[in-house]
């Protein structure tokens, strides 16, 4: 099924009506797996209940991988919030920590706000599977720019 790079139409909604999506509150990525079912791009509105039910576009359901190492069902807690202006494009980039002693196979990553009952806030097409066997799985980043921030608006 598809998955597309996407800031979530309910994001810049949630901007718009100023909705606080703050520094202070947990971000998480709720990692894909390869062979997933669902449709992520702009129609998905929210992460549900990762690992749990079947995908919708409220629910990751069990599209997420499976827990392994030191990856928890519900995703990476993202670190590094950075909301910056890059000339005159808003840009919002984390840091995804490392996932050790790890088996995962991820096409992609959902970044939602844990402490706004997990609303999407953007997906990340990692251009193909990532792939770690009893190892350590790392997703590479973009670096912060107008054109390349893992979260842009223009």
């Amino acid at each position: 099924m598809a998955l597309t790079t996407c800031v979530s139409p309910a994001f810049k909604q949630a901007i718009l009506a100023m909705t606080p999506h703050t520094a202070s509150d947990t971000y998480k990525m709720v990692l894909i797996k390869a062979g997933h079912t669902g449709v992520y791009n702009t129609t998905l509105t929210a992460g549900g209940t990762p690992g749990t039910g079947a995908p919708s576009t409220s629910n990751i359901g069990t599209d997420e991988v499976a827990a392994s190492g030191t990856y928890a069902s519900g995703g990476i807690t993202l670190t590094g919030f950075s909301a910056t202006l890059q000339g005159t494009t808003g840009c919002l980039d984390f840091t995804v920590p490392d996932v050790t002693s790890a088996t995962i196979s991820a096409v992609g990553g959902v970044i939602v706000n844990a402490s706004r009952s997990n609303a999407v806030v953007a997906i990340y097409d990692f251009g193909g599977t990532i792939t770690s066997t009893s190892g350590t799985f790392t997703v590479t980043e973009p670096a912060v720019g107008a054109s390349t921030s893992m979260i842009r608006i223009a």
